[in-house]
């Protein structure tokens, strides 16, 4: 084995060993059930490979790249991979897992594509380990070591108790795994160093279109690493970076910002902004939010201090009396709740006093480096700001100029939002005034969620694939089925949630057309435009 110096070469070591083409036929059978011996064309018996001795010499490969101080390693030099594995306290097995992990992520091979469905990634680990898949399994549930590393991201692994094997790694470890030779044992943040431009291109990753918005969440975010990082001098004035999202349901207000948070490896809390009320009735405290991020930092005040607390459907706490100076009626939802905000985003220390909780009663949170991300779809405020552009409007014949104007003005309303209009809309404006960055989202067109379709870390197509690959069905998916599935999301109007419906949709109906349909053991081909007669494919596109 050559010496190797750097983690590209580690990681090309490890594919040798898992790519390796008697192993993935080993891999590619079922592990509880010996291959039957074939008979050759002259009636000789073909002897079948055994599947223990394959497994046991890629494990022996294996073995010998985990063990630190291997002839194969150049003394001295420090590889992310095996950082990563001695930080977690992995054991072999999980070393093993986290091996098959990474191959098959970064390879971007085929060897990944199994790993999205938990039977046949169960069935993958349990035949190279040699082990029952009842003992396999423990190794996901949420007190093995492996989900609690904290090196898969949060929105696919790891939700509930059920068995979630991990299917994508945190985009920081790609980028450490990928880059090499970087010390892992002081754990630093991508972002930190980032320039706002490469935190943009992170976020191209997993978020289609959004181009405006992502270049100025990722300025948002550069500020935010820099105020933790390097705290303003005495006497300086730093900026409030606290950042109001406006954009249509379904345009991806609230996946942006996991991801942003997953970037910058801060703790993030996404909160719905319709549970608060006034403090003293039913219903949560705005105070809470601070709880929720104290938890998702696991406890830890310092992570907590520094991380992104999303408020959600904000536009739900609008007031109709907002100026007035006698209110016939409380407004505990809406106006007192916006009065309660006031104090979180503007202060320095919060001293919050939990009443009725006996293990954490009261507690003071440092809150000027917390990031306040609040977004909503405000329906109708586009035609307050009609209204005040058309004041705008002169009386009298318009040029061909001003009528283009116009036309692009009323075409973008929700860019051209100000302060004001949504102080008209129903907000406080001391509340908005304490969001000075205002980002607009744009609706998500045809080309766009042909573009989530087409891509394998957005498009639930990927899933749906595997799921019947591992039921015997190779499904063929035509460029025409996804044109047509972009057409039905667009005619929905909901964004990519009524895209993720109508996928959700037409392949619940199609497993019943075509898993009853399955004979043999032997893997089936379809093309999906081709299995059903013309009407039936009409009825599931309608």
């Amino acid at each position: 084995m050559k010496q190797i110096q750097t983690n590209k070469e580690y990681l090309r070591s490890l594919l040798e060993i898992l790519e390796a083409p008697e192993l993935r036929q080993v891999l590619s059978k079922r592990a509880d059930r010996e291959a039957p011996p074939t008979r050759t064309g002259k009636g000789k018996v073909e002897k079948v490979p055994d599947q223990k001795a394959i497994c046991a010499a890629a494990l022996a490969q294996l073995r010998e790249l985990f063990i630190p101080k291997t002839q194969g390693l150049k003394e001295g030099v420090e590889i992310p991979f095996m950082e990563i594995c001695e930080r977690c306290k992995f054991d072999e097995n999980e070393k093993t897992i986290f091996a098959l992990i990474v191959a098959g992520e970064i390879s971007g091979q085929n060897l990944g594509d199994n790993y999205r469905n938990a039977d046949v990634f169960v069935k993958i680990i349990s035949t190279l380990l040699g082990l029952p898949k009842m003992e396999i399994m423990p190794y996901f549930l949420s007190s093995s070591r492996l989900k609690r590393s904290g090196v898969f991201t949060q929105d696919r692994y790891g939700r509930d108790e059920a068995l979630r094997p991990p299917s994508n790694l945190k985009e920081s470890v790609i980028e450490l795994l990928l880059n090499g030779n970087k010390p892992a044992k002081k754990k630093k943040s991508v972002a930190k160093t980032a320039r706002p431009s490469q935190i943009a291109e992170l976020l191209n990753v997993n978020v289609i279109a959004q181009e405006t918005a992502k270049r100025q969440l990722s300025a948002v975010a550069f500020q935010h690493m820099e105020r933790i990082g390097k705290p303003p001098a005495q006497g300086v004035a730093a900026p409030r970076l606290n950042t109001l999202l406006l954009g249509p349901t379904g345009c991806g207000k609230t996946y942006i910002t996991r991801h942003l948070a997953e970037i910058l490896g801060v703790p993030v809390v996404f909160c719905d902004a319709t549970q608060y009320t006034e403090t003293g009735y039913v219903g949560a405290c705005v105070e809470d939010m601070l709880v929720q991020l104290q938890k998702a930092a696991g406890n830890n005040p310092k992570a907590a201090e520094s991380g992104i607390i999303f408020i959600d459907e904000i536009d739900k706490l609008r007031a109709q009396n907002v100026g007035q100076s006698h209110n016939t009626e409380r407004d505990v939802s809406g106006l007192s709740v916006q009065q309660e905000l006031l104090k979180m985003l503007e202060g320095d220390k919060l001293h919050y006093e939990k009443s009725g909780s006996m293990s954490r009663p009261e507690y003071n949170f440092s809150i000027k480096n917390v990031l306040f991300i609040a977004a909503g779809a405000f329906q109708g405020l586009g035609d307050v700001v009609s209204e005040r552009l058309k004041a705008r409007t002169h009386i009298g014949f318009k040029d061909q100029a001003a009528s283009a104007k116009a036309e692009y003005e009323q075409a973008n309303l929700m860019r051209q939002v100000r302060p004001q209009d949504i102080i008209k809309y129903g907000f406080m404006p001391e509340l908005v005034g304490r969001f000075p960055s205002i980002i607009t989202l744009d609706k998500l067109t045809r080309k766009d969620f042909l573009s989530i379709l087409g891509n394998q870390r957005t498009s639930l197509i990927e899933h749906y694939k595997n799921f019947f690959a591992s039921n015997g069905i190779e499904l063929g998916i035509p460029p025409t089925f996804l044109e047509e599935m972009a057409d039905k999301a667009a005619a929905r109007d909901l964004g990519a949630r009524g895209l993720n419906s109508a996928v959700e949709n037409f392949f619940a109906e199609l497993m019943y057309e075509l898993l009853d349909r399955k004979t043999g053991s032997d893997p089936q081909k379809v093309n999906i435009m081709d299995c059903l007669d013309g009407n039936r494919l009409k009825e599931l596109f309608a």
